[in-house]
């Protein structure tokens, strides 16, 4: 079984009651694009995974709280509110105005588009 923990020193700074969830595949599915083969998954794992081409995934694709791109992609984030039900969240983007286009919806799951561009 893979065990994975992602987390600060110091949670209380970033407990915003906000939980990003990530399940054993997805790492699965990192650590196969990060160039683990079958074998040295199942090492790691102690289970019977495995590394195929179809499923090797990015560090861009596991569902965490943070987005980096230079240029064009979709993120998908799935998140679950575990704080108060009258909680309000503020998102920042660090971006030219001109570039951002951002709607907000009421929703567990949500997409970012980033397009990036030369300068």
């Amino acid at each position: 079984m893979l065990s994975f923990y992602l987390g600060n020193l110091y949670s209380e700074a970033v407990n915003l009651g906000l939980e990003y969830d990530a399940s054993e595949i997805d790492y699965v599915k990192f650590l196969c694009g990060q160039g683990y083969d079958t074998k040295k998954l199942q090492t790691l794992t102690n289970d019977n995974n495995s590394c195929r081409q179809e499923n090797n995934g990015m560090v861009r694709d596991l569902n965490l709280s943070s987005f980096s791109t230079w240029f064009t992609h979709v993120f998908r984030r799935t998140v679950a509110n575990v704080g108060s039900a009258t909680s309000k969240y503020k998102a920042r983007v660090t971006t030219p105005p001109s570039l951002l286009n951002i709607k907000v919806r009421r929703a567990r799951c949500f997409i970012y588009l980033f397009c990036g561009c030369y300068l």
